[in-house]
């Protein structure tokens, strides 16, 4: 596949704008991949880059992160969001004459892929979720505790919301280069560049995502409304997990059950950032899936 890919901005009917990094041919059966927590999608080139060259593949920077946007005064980032842009997305670049989309989601990702499965599973060709199926459910009895603490959390990183603390960008390179072994030297300079943008100082970057995204949620995960997503998904699904990960927790086989045409795919030597640790094991996973699928 094409290792230069270009970009184009959706505006969401709220106004937000949204960069999508696009790679391969205008009319390839299309591809969207959602990246995760504190992520961006240019992380992906190379596991893009080593699914079969003839898939166009549409992966945005999600609201805060990467390039896009951040959300303005008022706003805040909640999972309804993220499932409202991936909508306008596929809205602006896709069309109906086409094939369906196969829609590909890491940890965050996924769980925004898969609560858009479960409310339009028509629009879809198939779904793969790479080491994540929503995090464990919570004790109810803590919501009050977690609203309290997620109000102080905001109230507090609102006031350097837009003010990031300069890091050294040769540690922060290094860092990095540590968390992404299956990287090259082009594709870590690429995530860098895509992670962080020039500070003040000589020497120092800051890194691009909404301070925001370091407070904590104000409430757990409803497992049973979780579940209702998982039973509404009505595509082939593809659950890709890493071997070493410590995101696969007690709940993950119940919600897989639920899921009705469901295969699974485990990557040795990987954790849960499979995309930086072994990418091209993950391209030739998500490429046979999509083999299989016939996807024309």
């Amino acid at each position: 596949m094409s290792t230069a890919p270009d970009a184009t901005t959706v505006t969401t009917p709220l106004g937000l704008s949204l960069v999508v990094h696009r790679w391969g041919p205008q009319q390839g059966p299309p591809v969207v991949v959602l990246h995760g927590f504190m992520d961006s999608a240019e992380a992906f080139a190379a596991t893009i880059e080593s699914l079969p060259p003839r898939y166009r593949v549409m992966a945005p920077d999600q609201r805060g992160h990467g390039r896009s946007q951040h959300v303005g005064a008022g706003g805040y980032y909640h999972f309804p969001d993220y499932v409202m842009d991936l909508d306008a997305v596929l809205n602006a670049l896709t069309t109906p004459e086409e094939p369906l989309p196969v829609l590909v989601g890491h940890s965050m990702g996924a769980s925004v892929a898969l609560y858009f499965a479960g409310a339009f599973p028509e629009r879809l060709r198939a779904l793969v979720l790479v080491d994540g199926l929503g995090p464990p459910s919570g004790d109810p009895a803590a919501a009050p505790q977690l609203m309290r603490r997620w109000v102080e959390a905001v109230n507090e990183r609102a006031q350097r919301r837009e003010t990031g603390t300069p890091q050294d960008v040769v540690r922060t390179r290094h860092r990095l280069a540590s968390s992404a072994p299956g990287l090259g030297e082009r594709h870590l300079e690429r995530i860098l560049d895509a992670r962080t943008q020039p500070a003040d100082a000589p020497d120092k970057v800051v890194y691009r995502f909404d301070r925001l995204h370091r407070t904590p949620g104000p409430w757990h995960l409803d497992g049973e409304r979780f579940a209702a997503f998982c039973r509404a998904v009505r595509v082939p699904t593809l659950a890709v997990w890493g071997s070493r990960t410590p995101f696969r927790h007690s709940e993950v086989d119940t919600r897989q059950a639920l899921l009705g045409d469901l295969r699974e795919v485990t990557i040795e030597g990987a954790g849960h950032n499979i995309h930086l640790e072994q990418p091209e094991a993950l391209g030739r996973t998500i490429g046979e899936f999509l083999h299989e699928l016939d996807f024309e």
